[in-house]
C-alpha cells in the first residue's frame, strides 16, 4: 500500500466534520436538524469547546459551504461552527 493510498484525491466524495457550538439547552435539538440536513452523514453531541460533531459529504468544498454549512449556520440554536475538511483517512 502506497502512503499516499488513503489521500483524497480530485473525484472523490468531500468530507469534513462540522462543530457546532449551540445555545444553552439547545444541543438536542440542533443533533436533530442537523442529522435531517441533506449531506450529513452523522451527528453527535461531545463535550468541550462544542456541543455536537457532525460528519458531512459533498462532490467539493464549495457545495459543502452552499448546501450544508450555510443551512446549519442558520439552524435555531446555533452559536458558531467549525468545518475541518478530512484530507487523509
Amino acid at each position: 500500500m502506497r502512503a499516499d493510498e488513503h489521500d483524497l484525491v480530485p473525484g472523490d466524495a468531500f468530507e469534513a466534520y462540522v462543530l457546532l457550538q449551540a445555545e444553552p439547552g439547545k444541543a438536542d435539538s440542533v443533533i436533530q436538524e442537523t442529522r435531517a440536513t441533506p449531506g450529513i452523514t452523522g451527528a453527535d453531541a461531545v463535550t468541550g469547546s462544542y456541543d455536537v460533531i457532525a460528519r458531512a459529504r459533498a462532490v467539493s468544498l464549495e457545495d459543502l459551504e452552499r448546501r450544508i454549512i450555510f443551512r446549519i449556520h442558520a439552524l435555531d440554536g446555533v452559536i458558531r461552527l467549525l468545518v475541518s475538511p478530512i484530507v487523509r483517512r
